[in-house]
């Protein structure tokens, strides 16, 4: 339809009502696309400013174009297609490869996931981060999740719901080098290399992760490490056939605190763990920042075996809590163990 020699190696596009904004290795171009029949460069920020970034993706958010390249993330004001100027920037470690922008926060993929705050365009300032388990590529979020093309590790999975302290939730390896990906309702379509396209089928919502291997059960099942042979959507290894009030005891010879089940959760969940004999203990739920929010025992004997407690997620008050992240300790003689789990509404 139409064609606009760039000089160069155009790494990222974003449109921005007429235009689209080229992150370029040779520097950042404004194209007028109204005709798109004829495509007109309306302006450019120089190679004096960008090759030091070596801009690879770029986000557009208001009259701001956010650029991720070598040295970070650059802030471009792009109020005057014709005259772009930088508005501000912030250098990250590391080279930063694809970029998001939800509301006040950018998404940047810098070997880590880096959350930057956006509010101030020209002071952006960095929220968290999560350490990947190999280099991040590529990123698209959808609520509370993150979903990060992380090469050699496929797809991993954050959760957002607390910003400060994004959890890594687990991954599902793809058979190449995951890099750029996108999520479409219930699916996420993987640009995999050499591999081509891989289309895995897994909820936009945050799920159980039953069997507490720290991979959610979807994503077990979308890559059949675990089977689902009845189709209920929970995988055949956590039924028993029993409800959870009717387990019976269970044998141990351990202590063990077990993964909250569903986690994550609404509105309430089970904590369930093992003793190998009758002993005190008291089990206690806490928000991220440490503050007691409720007692759910408090010293009483707790029995040999399995024990199970409820959370309705109200807090000491009986007041219903918010959404977020909580962590549940127990003490039961000189066994003391912690874990997390996430309360979704």
């Amino acid at each position: 339809m139409g064609h606009l020699p760039i000089p160069g190696r155009p790494q990222g596009v974003a449109i921005a009502g007429n235009h689209a904004c080229i992150a370029n290795s040779f520097d950042f171009q404004v194209v007028d696309i109204s005709d798109p029949t004829v495509p007109q460069l309306a302006g450019n920020v120089g190679p004096a400013t960008v090759t030091e970034y070596w801009a690879r993706g770029v986000a557009v958010s208001g009259n701001h174009a956010f650029v991720a390249g070598v040295d970070g993330l650059l802030v471009i004001d792009i109020t005057d297609p014709g005259a772009p100027a930088v508005a501000g920037s912030l250098s990250l470690g590391a080279s930063g490869s694809e970029i998001m922008v939800i509301g006040n926060t950018a998404y940047v993929c810098a070997d880590d996931l880096v959350l930057v705050d956006i509010s101030n365009p020209a002071n952006p300032q960095e929220i968290s981060r999560v350490v990947m388990p190999a280099s991040a590529e590529g990123v698209s979020v959808v609520g509370n999740l993150a979903y990060v093309g992380a090469s050699s590790a496929g797809v991993q999975i954050i959760d957002l719901s607390n910003p400060f302290m994004p959890q890594l939730l687990g991954g599902l390896d793809t058979p190449g080098l995951a890099s750029d990906l996108c999520v479409a309702g219930d699916y996420v379509l993987v640009a995999d290399e050499s591999y081509g396209l891989q289309i895995m089928q897994v909820s936009n919502e945050l799920g159980p992760d039953c069997n507490a291997n720290s991979i959610l059960d979807v994503l077990e099942m979308a890559g059949h490490q675990s089977r689902d042979w009845n189709d209920d959507g929970i995988l055949d290894s956590c039924q028993q056939g029993l409800g959870l009030s009717e387990v019976p005891p269970v044998a141990t010879n351990r202590f063990a605190l077990h993964e909250a089940c569903p986690n994550p959760f609404n509105p309430q969940t089970t904590i369930s763990f093992d003793l190998p004999r009758q002993t005190r203990a008291t089990l206690r739920v806490y928000d991220v920042t440490g503050r007691l929010v409720r007692t759910l025992l408090g010293g009483g004997t707790a029995r040999e075996g399995r024990n199970e407690v409820v959370w309705n997620g109200l807090d000491a008050g009986g007041r219903p809590v918010s959404s977020g992240v909580y962590f549940y300790v127990l003490e039961a003689g000189e066994f003391t163990d912690s874990k997390r789990m996430v309360l979704t509404k």
